[in-house]
């Protein structure tokens, strides 16, 4: 990896230190927009109620991974592009070598890892993802790598978003939203399920599934704090480009809406 391939070497210290110096919008509250918990709609007064960032919030572009030869190329390029998280994921990641310079290809981007904690651990990230059914819980995730750790849960039903909130879950990904080119067994939830979950929690919600850029704004409208994306950016040809359309789409999204609940 050369750095004209976007190469940015992490600083030195532990998974903490990482964390806690990335710049990353899941150490600020979620830029929420749309309709408030209960379902009551914002007004222009409190509409950033949820975040004292204010006009400063920064939707999320997650980037999720499967196994590739060129992981960390994509990575770092996708990271170029906009991308501000990297939820690493393998279910095989113990038959194969891990991706050794995951860390220095995703920084400074946020890297989590869908996987057990000692994996976690050797990849060195910033935090765990847990599946809906997982028998672990957020405390136990979190102690496993750092106080700080940053530690996320998928939801399939607003019930299963608001019990992680409430076991101190930082962020929910909700889906599958759309049609999905990787699940395309599952039926789709739609943006009313996505508004629902947004309304039930105050932490930031990430649509997942069939996320388009052209989608991106019906996401952020029903409440989402972000998007998290697979195929449209690991497969792109220009990773780098594909994560940079993504960008813009959210930062315009996010630009319109806040025209709309100017007073």
């Amino acid at each position: 990896m050369t750095e004209d391939a976007g190469y940015r070497p992490a600083p030195t210290g532990s998974a903490d230190h990482n964390f806690e110096n990335a710049s990353n919008p899941l150490l600020l509250p979620s830029p929420r927009i749309g309709r408030g918990a209960g379902g009551e709609g914002r007004t222009s007064a409190n509409l950033w109620s949820a975040s004292p960032a204010g006009s400063e919030g920064h939707p999320i572009l997650m980037l999720v991974t499967e196994p590739h030869p060129h992981l960390e190329i994509i990575v770092s390029q996708a990271v170029m592009g906009g991308v501000d998280i990297v939820q690493w994921r393998d279910k095989d990641a113990g038959a194969r070598p891990l991706p050794s310079m995951l860390r220095q290809a995703a920084w400074p981007a946020l890297l989590i890892a869908n996987a057990p904690a000692e994996i976690a651990a050797r990849l060195g990230v910033d935090g765990r993802h847990l599946p809906e059914q997982s028998a672990v819980t957020v405390a136990e995730a979190r102690e496993a790598l750092c106080p700080s750790a940053r530690v996320g849960r998928s939801a399939h039903s607003i019930a299963a978003a608001v019990a992680a909130q409430a076991e101190g879950a930082d962020y929910v990904i909700a889906g599958t939203i759309f049609a999905s080119r990787s699940h395309p067994e599952i039926a789709p939830a739609g943006l009313e399920f996505l508004r629902e979950v947004c309304e039930a929690v105050s932490i930031p919600v990430i649509a997942i599934g069939g996320v388009l850029s052209e989608r991106v704004a019906d996401c952020l409208g029903a409440g989402a704090a972000g998007v998290a994306v697979l195929s449209p950016i690991l497969l792109a040809a220009d990773p780098c480009a594909a994560a940079t359309e993504y960008r813009l789409a959210l930062d315009q999204a996010l630009e319109r809406l806040r025209q709309e609940w100017k007073p």
